[in-house]
């Protein structure tokens, strides 16, 4: 389909698989949550590997198994960003997934089998096992054109607001750089000389 888009190089990652990039990689980590526990393979968390410096974007990962991240770090090795969804809450099955079901699901199932991914206790853990410099929650669709298409509006007292925040509160008490993002923020990160002499990552 993206080749029959114009897109002339389409390469499809398995996870843990690398790409190489100039003066680094991209490297496709597993990504659990999101799913409403159906079978779904096509989505990935990232890793972008620039002149020694690492970045995570884990989307709405969820920490269904602290041992998969212990895993993962073990790979990657040290972390200097991590981003982080938490849309904790998420919307039901049939949300998403209601037009391409062959048969109706019950109710209970609907309601259980959510889009969710971190609240704050499994976001917690996994910024403890990977232990980045810098945590961003980003994704939240906080801005206010999501609401045109997503139909999403928080309140301060939403679940998302608060577990965010006790992430963000936890990381800033542990001498971490954090923030739960809106709209556009930039960042600079320096390469380090030990992989890339005296130049500069942006």
């Amino acid at each position: 389909m993206l080749q029959n888009l114009g897109f002339a190089q389409v390469v499809e990652l398995e996870d843990m698989e690398k790409v190489p990039i100039s003066d680094g990689y991209i490297c496709a980590l597993p990504f659990l949550g999101e799913h409403a526990d159906v079978n779904i393979r096509s989505k990935a968390a990232w890793l972008i590997n620039i002149q020694g410096r690492t970045i995570v974007s884990a989307a709405d990962s969820s920490n269904l198994e602290a041992e998969l991240y212990d895993k993962i770090k073990s790979h990657i090795g040290r972390i200097d960003i991590l981003f982080i969804g938490m849309e904790c809450t998420g919307g039901p099955m049939r949300w998403l997934y209601g037009p391409l079901l062959t048969q109706p699901i019950s109710k209970q199932a609907n309601e259980s089998r959510r889009f969710n991914g971190s609240g704050f206790a499994s976001a917690a853990k996994i910024v403890d096992i990977l232990n980045p410099e810098q945590v961003f929650v980003y994704a939240l669709g906080m801005e206010p054109w999501f609401a045109y298409f997503m139909g999403i509006s928080y309140n301060d007292d939403d679940a998302q607001m608060l577990e965010s925040q006790q992430l963000v509160d936890k990381c800033l008490s542990e001498g971490k750089v954090a923030e739960r993002l809106f709209g556009r923020k930039k960042m600079r990160l320096n390469a380090l000389k030990s992989q890339a002499g005296s130049g500069d990552a942006s």
